[in-house]
């Protein structure tokens, strides 16, 4: 099958390249590149953090963040964290990654919090005919001393109402203005990578909004988990997605 007429992508920088060719999705990508000594050393003089991510990862395995300290570094992954007071020490540290050639390093978003916790949100968008369909959106915030959101790690949903209200008092009328940029961004999202490839019918869209309230898109998946939907208030939209993804794969 071609690579414009694939239904599921896997790896992290083709889909980012695809989204850089759309201006107003450019604007909202977190800065990122293939993970090398000389983007390492970049990116941390760029920003307070970075991520390293695996480039065909899921549910947030593998992903390692690193912070700048006024005495040195912080290398954490999952629970455990350590500390270095000079770069080449770090960057002895992560150089099996590099040489692996399979790791993507992206800056970091300052998350909005809720109860002192990273959030981040999983809209999920179907195409089960001609157009996209935002089928709902779900907040993850993530558990004690981890670095990633995802509910398989131990991450807690919440609905964006919730998320919003308990990080920044949003609510009435400001809540649904946020609701609206949200799913329109996702769905620019869905349209842009939908043209470069054909095939998408499914798509889990990871965004992120910080304490500006900007969104930017974290993350694209195009074999969507949705087990999260579950914990929706609206009962009835789980079973509704699920069947509407069976029937979009058995179309395959």
């Amino acid at each position: 099958m071609k690579l414009k007429h694939r239904r599921y992508i896997s790896s992290k920088w083709v889909k980012h390249k695809a989204l850089m060719k759309e201006p107003q999705i450019q604007q909202i990508l977190p800065d990122t590149a293939r993970l090398t000594k000389s983007t390492f050393i970049e990116w941390l003089n760029r920003y307070p953090s970075v991520f390293l991510k695996p480039v065909n990862g899921t549910g947030g395995k593998g992903i390692i963040q690193v912070k700048k300290k006024e005495d040195g570094y912080r290398y954490k992954k999952n629970r455990k964290s350590r500390d270095y007071s000079d770069l080449p020490a770090l960057l002895k540290k992560i150089k099996p990654l590099i040489k692996s050639e399979k790791y993507l390093i992206q800056q970091g978003i300052d998350l909005l919090k809720v109860e002192g916790k990273p959030v981040d949100f999983r809209v999920l968008l179907l195409k089960p005919r001609k157009k996209w369909k935002v089928m709902g959106r779900m907040g993850k915030q993530a558990a004690k001393k981890r670095i990633v959101t995802n509910h398989c790690q131990g991450g807690k949903p919440l609905t964006l109402r919730k998320a919003l209200k308990k990080a920044k008092g949003i609510t009435g009328q400001d809540y649904k203005e946020m609701k609206h940029r949200v799913d329109n961004t996702a769905r620019l999202t869905a349209e842009t990578l939908g043209k470069r490839f054909k095939g998408l019918r499914e798509l889990g869209l990871d965004l992120a909004i910080d304490k500006d309230l900007k969104i930017w898109i974290l993350e694209a998946n195009t074999k969507p988990l949705f087990n999260l939907f579950r914990y929706n208030p609206d009962k009835s939209l789980y079973p509704k997605i699920r069947r509407q993804i069976l029937r979009i794969r058995k179309r395959r």
